[in-house]
């Protein structure tokens, strides 16, 4: 009886850290409303306006010229909601709101306690950037949204059977390059997630795991040379890795990492936040974590010899 009591208080803390995820996002929206729609980020709004109309007339092909700078699920889904501004809104609040749970149920697969996935829960519900991003006019949440679901899969498929380990690898890597079909981000996130199944995976099906995970991202891209040119090259520095070649591993990836990082840093220093919103479920089981470490040393310490 204690156990189910226990599991009830547990799953009515999660709705509430929930339905307080929803008042912050609709009370931020509330709060920053002008007729302009100006604070809602409503000059991207424009472009997928654009793209949607094309879409209303029929123009399923995606042949404007605004799809090289916005994807077109997003589209899609301005599209759906017949290009009304406020439904747009909801629905990224909607959005946004569901990655909730979702880090409730990433912070279980890294096998947080109950209370301490609530709390990765509670940093999603109440962080600002999280808040800002959903309530507004972008893709953010859409492309936010699906990479979680895509993170929950790719562990599901670090301990999946035989059976089931194509079934998570094509989930994963379609949600990741739909991620990247609504906000290029993650377009290329599929390649280093291969190279954590090879160090993650339990017992034997690395191949097919492999395989299955990167099968629609490449094909999604369309870029078959530099997909066969990166994930090569990945490869080779997980080999050299292994053989310790740790002088030759530094000269060949510090410099990727210094062009890498130096572009990040330049071009996204003004969206840093934005960029973030994609990996804070991440961020918040790490926070998560460490004050769980935080809270058990300072219990030791009080406890005494």
């Amino acid at each position: 009886m204690t156990r189910i009591h226990s599991s009830l208080m547990r799953r009515y803390a999660l709705l509430m850290i929930i339905l307080l995820g929803i008042s912050l996002r609709v009370g931020y929206a509330l709060a920053i409303y002008e007729p302009s729609l100006l604070n809602y980020n409503v000059d991207d709004f424009v472009s997928y306006r654009n793209a949607a109309d094309d879409i209303l007339r029929g123009d399923l092909a995606f042949t404007n010229s605004l799809y090289m700078k916005r994807p077109p699920l997003y589209a899609l889904l301005v599209a759906a909601l017949q290009i009304q501004p406020m439904l747009v809104i909801l629905a990224n609040i909607a959005l946004g709101t569901v990655i909730i749970p979702l880090a409730y149920k990433l912070a279980r697969q890294f096998f947080l306690s109950r209370e301490y996935a609530l709390l990765a829960a509670l940093i999603i519900a109440i962080d600002a950037a999280s808040i800002r991003q959903s309530a507004n006019l972008r893709a953010d949440a859409l492309a936010s949204l699906l990479l979680a679901i895509a993170f929950v899969c790719l562990l599901k498929l670090q301990h999946a059977d035989t059976a089931t380990i194509a079934v998570w690898g094509l989930l994963s890597g379609t949600l990741i390059i739909l991620s990247a079909f609504t906000r290029p981000a993650a377009y290329l996130l599929w390649i280093p997630m291969s190279l954590w199944v090879v160090l993650a995976r339990d017992g034997g099906g690395r191949f097919l795991a492999i395989l299955s995970l990167s099968a629609i991202p490449v094909f999604g891209i369309g870029i078959g040379w530099n997909a066969i040119l990166l994930a090569t090259s990945g490869f080779g520095l997980l080999k050299m890795a292994k053989e310790r070649q740790v002088v030759d591993v530094l000269f060949l990836l510090l410099p990727c990492l210094y062009f890498l990082t130096g572009t990040l840093l330049v071009a996204t220093a003004s969206f840093d936040t934005r960029a973030r919103v994609m990996v804070t479920p991440l961020l918040a089981i790490m926070a998560a974590h460490g004050l769980r470490h935080l809270l058990n040393r300072r219990r030791a310490a009080s406890a005494g010899p």
